[in-house]
């Protein structure tokens, strides 16, 4: 996360939208600002910001998913009473 937590509260960013892209949300809500009432121009920030928020979701789901993967594995070796079930490593 670039943006510091000041820069964000004197933002007054919402407290949901203080993520890895925040960054990106000051510079569309600058650009929204710079422009208004013509939004049009900030397309780029928004599709960066909007770009941005999914790259972050992907990185979630791939954690989540290797996350299960390894808790589902973890499970599978305890069921077989191997004796480093808890680290999840197969024996050579």
């Amino acid at each position: 996360m670039i943006a510091t937590l000041a820069e964000m509260e004197s933002a007054k960013v919402p407290i949901d939208a203080r993520d890895f892209c925040a960054h990106m949300l000051l510079n569309l809500r600058g650009c929204i600002r710079e422009h208004f009432p013509f939004n049009h121009h900030c397309h780029h920030e928004r599709e960066e910001y909007y770009e941005c928020q999914y790259h972050d979701y992907l990185d979630r789901m791939k954690d989540y998913e290797r996350e299960k993967r390894l808790l589902e594995r973890r499970h599978k070796l305890r069921k077989q009473g191997a004796p480093n079930a808890d680290e999840g490593t197969l024996v050579a």
